[in-house]
C-alpha cells in the first residue's frame, strides 16, 4: 500500500472472518525498510503471522515481521540474512505433511533475478537448512502452491538472456528436497 503522506510502500495485510464476504484492514509494519512491498504471510501453529517482505532498502534481504493478534498490530521488521534476495517478489507457503507443518519459500538467492531457489524449514522459518535451487539462470517471481495429490509446483518466469522470456512450472516432492542431491 502506498502511504498518502510519505508516498512510500508499506506492507500490511487485510483479512476476512466469514470466508471472503466482507474484507477488514490490519495493521501495515513500520516503515524501518525503505519501501518494504510484495509480501507473503504465512501463519504458525500457534497462531502468530509471520511477514516476509522484499524491500529496496539497499540490503538485499528480505524483511520479516511478526504478529500476535491477527495482523492488527506488527512487530518492528527485521532483515533475515539467511534470505538474499535482488529486491523481486518470492513466494511463501505453509503447509501441513505426514512429518508436520513444513514451510516452503521460493525466490531468486542471488543479488540479481537468477538462481530461482525453494528452501524449506520444518522450525517455521527459524532456519532453512533444505535448499534446492530450480533454475540457476535468469528468473524471477515466483509462486508455490500444493497441489491436490500432496506434491507442490512452483510457477516462475525464466529465460535465457533475461527472466521474462517465457514461464516455467517446476513440480516436486518433499522427498525431492530432502533428498540432499541437486
Amino acid at each position: 500500500q502506498m502511504g498518502r503522506e510519505t508516498q512510500e510502500y508499506r506492507s500490511g495485510v487485510i483479512f476476512s472472518d466469514d470466508g471472503g464476504i466482507t474484507w477488514t484492514p490490519g495493521a501495515t509494519v513500520a516503515p524501518l525498510f525503505k519501501d518494504c512491498n510484495e509480501c507473503e504471510v504465512v501463519e504458525t501453529a500457534g497462531g502468530r503471522l509471520h511477514l516476509n517482505m522484499r524491500t529496496n532498502s539497499g540490503t538485499n534481504r528480505r524483511a520479516i515481521a511478526w504478529s500476535e493478534d491477527g495482523g492488527q498490530t506488527w512487530s518492528e521488521p527485521v532483515l533475515d540474512d539467511r534470505l538474499v534476495e535482488p529486491v523481486c517478489d518470492a513466494s511463501l507457503m505453509a503447509t501441513d505433511t505426514p512429518d508436520g507443518p513444513l514451510w516452503l519459500f521460493a525466490n531468486c538467492a542471488s543479488l540479481k533475478r537468477t538462481n530461482e531457489t525453494i528452501r524449506a524449514s520444518r522450525d517455521e522459518g527459524q532456519t532453512w537448512p533444505i535448499e534446492k535451487v530450480l533454475f540457476p539462470g535468469h528468473s524471477a517471481y515466483p509462486c508455490l502452491a500444493r497441489l491436490a495429490d500432496g506434491t507442490f509446483a512452483c510457477l516462475y518466469e525464466r529465460g535465457e538472456q533475461h527472466p521474462y522470456e517465457s514461464l516455467a512450472f517446476a513440480r516436486f516432492t518433499t522427498k525431492w528436497l530432502e533428498d540432499g542431491a541437486q
